[in-house]
C-alpha cells in the first residue's frame, strides 16, 4: 500500500473519478499482484536464456515500476502536457449492476 501510494496511482484515479476529494479507500495490493505479475513472467523469459545460450540471467522487479506501468497517460502528460485530458472510461447503470463504457475515439464517446 505505501508503494501504491508514493506512485500517485490513487491521485491520479482522483481526477477520473469527478467530484472526489480523497482517493477512494481500497485492499487491493496491487503494486505486489503486479510485481507478482511481472516476476513470474521475467522468471519465464530467463529460463530461456540457459537453454539457447547456456549462460544464467538475472532478474529484477521494483514495485513502483510497476505501479508507473499503469500511469500510461499522467506519464505521457508529464513530459508532454495536453490542453484536453485523456478519454476516461465510466461505468453506466444497467438493470443487474453497472456496465463499463469505454469509448475507443472522440467520436464514439460524443455518440454516448
Amino acid at each position: 500500500m505505501i508503494v501504491r501510494a508514493e506512485s500517485g496511482f490513487d491521485r491520479s484515479m482522483m481526477r477520473y473519478a469527478g467530484e472526489r476529494d480523497r482517493p477512494a479507500a481500497g485492499a487491493i495490493f496491487v503494486a505486489d499482484v503486479l510485481g507478482g505479475t511481472f516476476g513470474y513472467a521475467a522468471i519465464q523469459t530467463a529460463l530461456v536464456q540457459p537453454a539457447r545460450t547456456g549462460e544464467g540471467q538475472r532478474i529484477d522487479v521494483a514495485l513502483m515500476h510497476c505501479m508507473l506501468n499503469l500511469l500510461v497517460y499522467e506519464l505521457q502528460e508529464a513530459q508532454f502536457p495536453r490542453s484536453v485530458p485523456p478519454a476516461a472510461h465510466w461505468a453506466g447503470g444497467a438493470v443487474d449492476g453497472h456496465i463499463l463504457i469505454a469509448p475507443i475515439a472522440p467520436r464514439n464517446s460524443a455518440a454516448l
